[in-house]
């Protein structure tokens, strides 16, 4: 079969979608017919007649109430006939998990009914005989129920997994049935709900996701409309082409949506997606810098309070040091620490960086087991102690610990030996209460505590399957999409309030996804008569990060149009990006506004005059202004001195620059003349030190030009040579001529002397 044929199927999928039935028809009919496929003919036949009927009778204007819902049948129907041709073509030569348990479904004919009564007959089973022997272990009798059990659940999430798309929408009706069954163990309930999910991610079915809103509509249970809704909307951001179709699902959503219950649940489930994104991140801050700095941070601990790392150290000794506190201030840890902390408080999985090592266990293997709920006989044929596993069944799922976290756990302590196993066990038993008290915190502050939980939960689990699993690239990750509420299908335009997008948009700038929160903020700005100085000072930041330099100036200038106060990190910011941009003048008027307002002064005085100097050179006056004002602020005498003789330089007073800087020469010569005798005048170690002889270099070296511009080149010489006793090893011939040259660069009457620039140097360095 040419490759090409399959083109029919996708151009006719993306007709349906724009609901054009009659050529979708004809296409699926021509792969149809050149394949052979001669029931798929029929079927292609019964709906080109239904429709053709339908269209005639609207043609004739004969009323029909259910002319809608005809039509969503027979779309429905269509889109199911291509969507599943495609499929079965594509997944022939697919060796992918989905493509082998699809096939090994088919082949086995495994079914919904046949899985769902070996599970139930198996817990029946394990009901009455029980499961655990004198010794505290399940027994072989248990044994083997526990593995029949555990494969009939295999069963139910392939079969539900890999169901193709559906023709009649009635197809689900049992599998709901059980879903939404109280009576029926919420284990078996959320893996069918998981089930259908992930069925739902592989490829877009309108008969799944309407079963799956059966569901949330139908169930008492808050976790498990948790797990619906946390897994729809997921779907809908990745299938936004297909999804946003359907006039019965649209009318749906319009139904259910205004339902304040309903609205806030969802508005939950946006956020925790959201902010689990992040959880990738963090995991990654605590194994590459958290964990190596930690390490680190513990030997040099040991090593400033001379405490010898072969025996234990004591509490006390701990306490009575302040060494620790100095070391996790110094080392920027306590830092990075406080940010991690943020992270975990906006939603970020703290728990993740564990399954990067369980993945490979045995347990999570199979698909199917990251998505079960923590149940006894799950932990016992695991294999651990009925002790442990009854304290772990009590303990309610948190923020701190779900399910997974449970199977995490019971895998690690099912490899530790039995003193070890008991001294866990009373480790937890005391420490459940805590665990009861951060639920109950909960409840406090919730009016749907079960809900909110759960969705903050089955959201990390979804993540760390997508992340973790050992074939996760086999699969498209829905975390890899950011999340833009107003384009879902349904639902965005009735959650796109500002409240929501604000909220949406802080948590994308603050786990570092500045493209994302730089399209919510933008769509706020958009809305508002007058933007926020915050909100456009947010965008720009977000610009800045993005390296889109000059929209980030643009959003900084017009935030501090509406800002009456001096706000030193938007100015800070301004002048940053104008140097970037090349907008000068910006940048001058920014550091004129921080030098007012006595901001960094030694390193904005500087900045200051050389912008001048280069870009504004005539504007004397301005200058003098400055400079004369600058003369008072004492803690940058020697700036102002310098500054004053690099102006006189500039306006070609030369004469006015050599009678500016004779003092600073005769402290240099003193200095030389002290070092000379073996005074210690400078110290590598000392950066106060390093930056005074750097400025002393700079005099020296605007007062040789000055002396040469003057024709007096024996000064010239005599200066230069002091400027490479002051620092050696750093002027060698080609760093001191484009020293001397950038002091040239901008005066004309040295222009005709740029030969007397290497004459000078050689001479120096004689």
């Amino acid at each position: 079969m040419p490759s090409n044929n399959t083109e029919y199927l996708k151009q006719a999928l993306k007709l349906i979608s724009n609901n054009s039935l009659r050529e979708a028809i004809s296409l699926v009919r021509q792969y149809a017919f050149e394949q052979r496929l001669s029931t798929t003919l029929d079927t292609l036949q019964q709906i080109e007649q239904s429709y053709s009927f339908m269209l005639r009778y609207l043609a004739e204007g004969v009323p029909d109430p259910d002319r809608e819902k005809l039509f969503c049948d027979l779309s429905q129907r269509l889109y199911a006939v291509a969507a599943n041709l495609l499929d079965d073509c594509n997944l022939a030569d697919d060796s992918s998990l989905y493509a082998s348990t699809r096939r090994c479904v088919r082949f086995s004919n495994l079914n919904f009914a046949d899985a769902l009564g070996r599970y139930i007959s198996a817990d029946a089973s394990l009901q009455l005989a029980g499961i655990y022997g004198s010794d505290g272990q399940p027994t072989e009798a248990a044994r083997q129920l526990l593995n029949e059990k555990d494969r009939a659940l295999k069963d139910i999430f392939s079969y539900l997994w890999t169901l193709p798309v559906a023709t009649d929408s009635r197809k689900l009706d049992p599998v709901v049935n059980v879903a939404v069954d109280s009576d029926i163990a919420y284990g078996l309930r959320t893996v069918i709900v998981s089930a259908l999910i992930m069925g739902l991610f592989q490829k877009y079915d309108p008969v799944k996701l309407s079963a799956l809103l059966d569901i949330e509509e139908r169930s008492s249970d808050q976790r498990i409309r948790a797990h619906v809704l946390t897994g729809v909307v997921l779907a809908l951001e990745i299938h936004q082409t297909n999804s946003g179709h359907d006039p019965l699902l649209q009318r749906r959503f319009a139904k259910w949506l205004p339902d304040p219950s309903n609205y806030l649940r969802l508005r939950e489930v946006i956020y925790a997606i959201i902010k689990t994104q992040g959880s990738l991140q963090l995991a990654n801050k605590i194994q590459h810098e958290i964990i190596p700095r930690l390490n680190n941070l513990g030997k040099d601990f040991l090593k400033n309070i001379n405490i010898d790392s072969d025996r234990p150290i004591s509490i006390e000794e701990l306490q009575a040091n302040p060494e620790w506190e100095r070391l996790m201030r110094e080392s920027g840890i306590e830092k990075k620490l406080r940010r991690l902390h943020s992270m975990q408080e906006k939603g970020a999985d703290m728990m993740l960086p564990m399954y990067g090592q369980l993945s490979s266990h045995f347990f999570f293997k199979d698909i199917d087991t990251w998505f079960r709920a923590f149940e006894p006989w799950e932990a016992a044929r695991i294999g651990l102690h009925e002790n442990l596993i009854d304290i772990l069944a009590k303990m309610p799922n948190t923020s701190m610990m779900c399910d997974t976290d449970k199977y995490a756990l019971v895998l690690n302590l099912s490899r530790l030996p039995q003193a070890a196993r008991d001294m866990m066990t009373k480790a937890f038993d005391a420490g459940a209460d805590e665990i009861k008290v951060d639920f109950e915190d909960l409840s406090l502050h919730s009016s749907e505590p079960d809900f909110d939980l759960e969705v903050i939960n089955y959201a990390r689990v979804l993540f760390r399957f997508f992340n973790y699993f050992r074939l996760h690239r086999e699969f498209q990750n829905p975390f890899d999409i950011h999340m833009v509420i107003t384009n879902l299908p349904f639902i965005g335009s009735m959650m796109s309030e500002d409240e929501i997008l604000h909220t949406i948009g802080e948590t994308y700038f603050y786990q570092g996804y500045y493209e994302e929160a730089a399209g919510i903020y933008q769509l706020l700005i958009e809305r508002e008569d007058s933007p926020s100085s915050l909100l456009l000072q947010k965008l720009g930041y977000c610009y800045e990060k993005d390296d889109s330099k000059h929209d980030a100036l643009e959003c900084y200038i017009k935030a501090d149009s509406l800002t009456d106060d001096t706000d030193v990190w938007l100015l800070r910011r301004i002048r940053a990006m104008a140097e970037q941009c090349y907008e000068f003048d910006t940048e001058i008027d920014a550091l004129d506004r921080l030098i007012d307002a006595g901001i960094d002064l030694e390193e904005n005085i500087p900045l200051w005059l050389d912008r001048m100097l280069r870009f504004n050179v005539d504007d004397h006056e301005t200058m003098e202004k400055r400079l004369s004002r600058l003369k008072y602020i004492a803690p940058v005498a020697n700036s102002t001195l310098s500054l004053s003789a690099r102006f006189a330089f500039a306006c070609k007073d030369y004469r006015k620059t050599i009678e500016i800087l004779s003092p600073r020469r005769a402290d240099i010569e003193m200095m030389l003349a002290a070092s000379s005798l073996g005074s210690d005048t400078s110290s590598d170690d000392n950066d106060s030190d390093f930056e005074e002889q750097s400025s002393m270099s700079d005099d020296l070296l605007l007062l040789a030009c000055a002396h040469a511009a003057e024709e007096e080149y024996a000064e010239a010489v005599q200066l230069l040579r002091r400027v490479v006793m002051l620092d050696p090893e750093r002027y060698n011939n080609s760093v001191l001529s484009k020293s001397i040259n950038d002091f040239w660069q901008n005066s004309p009457r040295l222009e005709s002397h740029r030969i007397m620039i290497p004459l000078l140097v050689e001479a120096a360095l004689i």
